[in-house]
């Protein structure tokens, strides 16, 4: 049998709640627009044979990814293992890509080896989700002793 799992397309358009449901009841989210501000980005082949031209889809995809947003190797090399991340692949397949401690949060789980992606960078995007939570948690608390 096979497991569905929900990865809308949250954060190109409509309102800012898209991101709050889909963050809420998601697997994870198909793709967004907001890298440079940390948001988890990958790049997957959408529909390949109704918008691509080259037989080579997800080359395709990140070709023109790093065109159209001046991605360096390092951004690339990020959307790649976000990508392997995300993506419904085996356990086994995801540690072969990424590193037997893929599922650990920040510098720990990151195999540079495999990944290409600097500790450095790991780590930012794991304290800027850490310091994102924290602002939500205070907002939540605020709004609780406002009550």
């Amino acid at each position: 049998m096979n497991t569905f799992s929900l990865r809308p397309h949250c954060g190109e358009a409509g309102h800012v709640n898209h991101l709050l449901t889909g963050y809420l009841l998601s697997e994870s989210i198909a793709h967004g627009i907001l890298l440079r501000k940390g948001l988890n980005v990958s790049l997957s082949t959408d529909d390949p044979l109704q918008f691509h031209y080259t037989k080579e889809a997800l080359m395709e995809e990140y070709s023109i990814a790093a065109q159209v947003w001046k991605l360096s190797s390092c951004d690339m090399c990020e959307l790649a293992r976000n990508s392997v991340m995300q993506s419904g692949f085996e356990d086994k397949v995801k540690i072969h890509w990424l590193g037997p401690n893929y599922r650990e949060e920040g510098v720990v789980g990151n195999d540079i080896h495999r990944t290409n992606v600097p500790d450095i960078r790991v780590s930012f995007r794991h304290e800027a989700h850490v310091d994102e939570l924290c602002n939500l948690f205070r907002v939540q608390h605020l709004t609780h002793q406002a009550e």
